[in-house]
């Protein structure tokens, strides 16, 4: 059974902080997520769970806590209702009562590599025949970023969500080339995606300046690449994972 979580005086997550994406895995589905959370806000101890749903179904995950997250070895979508679009729910919750209070909650979450169209994802991640390039950004006709990764790279899309040293060598340089790639596409562009690419930007490097200056745009995309690699401790992690090796 479920355990029963009180949904009073939640705050709310957005699309852009947990990106998921889905593959296939035998007759079922297998999903995996990005979290871009703001970890300082929470109490240490706030747990963090993923809530698969379609209709009827629903299938909750334990990612472990806010703070330190630890995604189940099996993520695997076989106890919900396949026969449409998978949906998720990110919830916070404080555990130290009985009914545990949700802290932040988002609902309605899409699975970009799973629905391209979807405004609402910040990012697609796929896997695709990319030769020799371990990733590439692509842009789709609307306008959506996707982040492909060589499908010749055992479990790709589970080492993007787990291993600190696969992202922090892919998901800095990923986003500074989709920024560069919405600030200089024209102000004509109005699509969903850019909007919440400058949402996103603009919550690490501030407002976003005026195109005409290409040294201060180059110096904003640096300051948002640079706070979002803080944020997440990318060298941190990173050289700590290579002095072990």
């Amino acid at each position: 059974m479920l355990r029963k979580f009180n949904y009073t005086g939640r705050t709310r997550i957005e699309k852009s902080e947990a990106l998921f994406s889905i593959s296939a895995e035998s007759q079922f589905k297998n999903f995996d997520v990005v979290f871009n959370l703001d970890i300082e806000s929470f109490p240490e101890s706030a747990a963090l769970y993923i809530e698969a749903y379609y209709k009827e179904t629903r299938q909750r995950f334990s990612f472990g806590l806010v703070t330190e997250q630890k995604p189940p070895s099996s993520r695997l979508l076989d106890e919900i209702d396949l026969s449409g679009d998978t949906l998720f729910r990110v919830i916070v919750v404080d555990e130290s009562d009985v009914h545990g209070k949700i802290l932040a909650s988002g609902d309605g979450f899409r699975a970009g590599a799973e629905n391209k169209g979807n405004s609402e994802s910040l990012i697609a991640v796929g896997l695709g025949d990319l030769g020799s390039e371990i990733w590439r950004v692509e842009i789709e006709a609307d306008g959506t970023p996707e982040l492909c990764l060589n499908k010749k790279i055992p479990n790709a899309i589970n080492r993007l969500t787990e291993d600190r040293l696969f992202q922090s060598l892919i998901l800095p340089a990923a986003f500074r080339q989709i920024l560069m790639y919405f600030m200089w596409n024209g102000e004509d562009d109005e699509s969903d995606a850019k909007e919440l690419w400058m949402e996103f930007a603009e919550k690490y490097g501030g407002k976003k300046p005026f195109l005409e200056d290409t040294s201060d745009t180059l110096r904003w995309i640096d300051e948002v690449v640079s706070a979002f690699s803080s944020k997440f401790k990318f060298c941190e992690h990173a050289l700590s994972i290579l002095e072990d090796v």
